[in-house]
């Protein structure tokens, strides 16, 4: 078992809980650049000679339309991001609850599955962090590149949520026509195990996530306040 929580600012948690939806954002719409990226070994390899023969000719343009398909593909993942820890992490805080507005949900890998409201398959798998100038990623799957991020990312311990979503028209690939986010509609009482609040949050404002959180889902889920920076009294 393993603590997985969600941070929330108070619009986004009030979503959630009232729409029992959660978002997932397209990939190529979050700040870092090298989202689905491949690593640079791969790259090489599908610019080889090798390569080539290994499609069949030298001449064969195989490799390239898969380098070219892969910065296209990050318009088809949609991507939904937790943090995986044992314990309340402080620099995720930090990062994410600015200004003490923030509320953590935690889950389960199993109780995350068994919440989604979604016909089409999806994947939850945890990131690995390498050096792109090193590392190799296994192309052959196709959503393999948005598991893995760059050693710099490492403190976010990200666990994630795929869904790829290619659009057609008349039977080809329409890029053009990508949505621009995805909503998908959620058990509300499997996804959430407890609530808890930012550690900076002022009273008024555990107060409201409490009222919220007790008049929109019909069952008993532990609301806290992080502790995280109270006075240690033994």
């Amino acid at each position: 078992m393993y603590y997985s929580g969600d941070t929330y600012h108070l619009i986004s948690f009030y979503f959630l809980v009232t729409k029992s939806q959660l978002y997932f954002c397209r990939s190529d719409k979050f700040r870092d650049p090298w989202e689905g990226v491949l690593t640079k070994p791969v790259v090489d390899f599908y610019k080889s000679v090798e390569c080539a023969e290994y499609y069949g000719s030298k001449d064969s343009n195989i490799p390239q339309i898969l380098l070219d398909f892969y910065p296209d593909m990050k318009k088809g993942m949609f991507i939904n991001c937790w943090h995986e820890n044992e314990f309340e992490s402080a620099a995720m805080w930090d990062l994410y609850g600015e200004q003490g507005t923030a509320i953590a949900i935690t889950s389960t890998v199993s109780r995350l599955k068994a919440s989604l409201l979604y016909d089409l398959p999806f994947y939850i798998g945890r990131i690995n962090y390498l050096d792109y100038d090193k590392g190799v990623i296994n192309p052959s799957i196709v959503f393999n590149s948005f598991l893995h991020k760059r050693m710099s990312f490492s403190h976010e311990k990200e666990v994630r949520v795929l869904i790829h979503n290619i659009p057609s028209s008349e039977g080809k690939i329409d890029w053009d026509n990508s949505l621009e986010e995805m909503i998908v509609d959620v058990k509300i009482t499997d996804i959430i195990h407890s609530v808890i609040i930012s550690p900076t949050s002022p009273n008024w404002f555990a107060e409201v996530v409490e009222d919220i959180t007790k008049r929109y889902i019909n069952k008993d889920i532990e609301i806290k306040k992080s502790s995280l920076y109270d006075s240690c009294i033994y």
